[in-house]
């Protein structure tokens, strides 16, 4: 009787080792496939997006209505999206930290702050910083950054921001939505698109020129307004978008309607120097919605690889690619 139990014992331990395993093995090839799946979804949805950018009928001028931009119209109804959630934004709408001056990233800074953002460093300290990983000088303010090795080079990712000096880990989360790395580099002309950029970042540029406040807030104002109305043309509505032609100081005053006075013209012509309408770099963000993955995401920027790309209309690569966990982001300003 007590050999029967020891045996009875012994194949009770087998039996639970062998459905622990099974179990196990279970789990595992369950994780393995929706790792697959996830990947396939992503791939698809990076191509997705590039067919959408490129299937733009107007691609010289890139809006935040266009077809593409945000969630793709017609994409709710594709068999993917019941499988992940694609969103397309502009990069050009950002502030690019390697051809943006100094003096535009602390504006911006404290104009963040003023909307509630608890940025840590002091602004001018963070743009300062910047400008001396990149290797354009201190931008004549900011605590000396001497005795630091700095990289004397272009960002080539927000990461980088990590290794400046000052900067703190929630300054780079908080500043992480409104900077990028893509556009035309230290050695290219600073550019925002006009028709997508933050209104802070617009603020920030427009309170860098030397112009009278008066003439800074009303082509802010008058810009904000333009880009939110819509105009009628034979009973269908249409979006008010800024084109190529209005990036001249007097066609930009009269479409919005301003009056050309001196220091509005010299505001204007400062201001479109730093302003384009067409944009190259796109940011494709994907959220899983298959049971199972539904708290990973990835996110992938579309763009052309070299500088000399950027006049003509040639394929997207695949410039950047992230994908984990979900982290859900903090409140951020308006």
């Amino acid at each position: 009787m007590i050999v029967f139990l020891w045996v009875m014992a012994v194949l009770g331990v087998f039996a639970v080792s062998v459905a622990t395993r099974a179990r196990l093995a279970a789990k595992i090839e369950g994780t393995e496939n929706n790792r697959f799946q996830r990947s396939c979804d992503y791939l698809a949805a990076v191509n997705l997006a590039r067919q959408f950018i490129e299937a733009d009928e107007e691609p010289e001028v890139d809006f935040a209505r266009d077809s593409w931009y945000g969630v793709p119209q017609g994409f709710a109804k594709m068999d993917f999206g019941g499988r992940f959630r694609l969103t397309i934004t502009d990069e050009e709408s950002k502030l690019d930290i390697n051809s943006a001056p100094a003096e535009v990233l602390r504006k911006f800074f404290d104009l963040l702050r003023a909307k509630g953002e608890k940025l840590v460093t002091p602004s001018a300290d963070l743009a300062a910083a910047i400008a001396a990983w990149r290797g354009t000088g201190l931008g004549g303010f900011g605590r000396s950054t001497s005795g630091f090795k700095h990289k004397g080079a272009a960002f080539e990712s927000l990461e980088e921001l990590y290794l400046i000096q000052y900067i703190t880990p929630g300054d780079v989360e908080i500043l992480r939505p409104y900077l990028t790395v893509y556009g035309p580099g230290t050695a290219g002309p600073f550019r925002v698109n006009l028709n997508t950029a933050h209104p802070l970042i617009l603020e920030a540029i427009i309170a860098t020129h030397n112009s009278g406040d008066f003439s800074k807030k009303m082509l802010l104002q008058k810009i904000l307004e333009f880009r939110s109305a819509k105009t009628t043309v034979q009973g269908n509505s249409f979006p008010q978008v800024f084109r190529s032609e209005d990036l001249e100081a007097s066609a930009l005053i009269t479409r919005l309607r301003l009056t050309p006075s001196v220091d509005m013209l010299a505001l204007a012509g400062a201001f479109v120097q730093s302003a384009t309408v067409d944009s190259h770099f796109f940011d494709v963000s994907v959220l899983s919605t298959l049971p199972g993955t539904e708290s990973y995401e990835m996110e992938a920027v579309l763009g052309p690889r070299s500088r000399s790309a950027l006049s003509g209309l040639v394929p997207l690569d695949i410039l950047s690619w992230h994908e984990g966990l979900l982290v859900l982001p903090a409140g951020r300003a308006s």
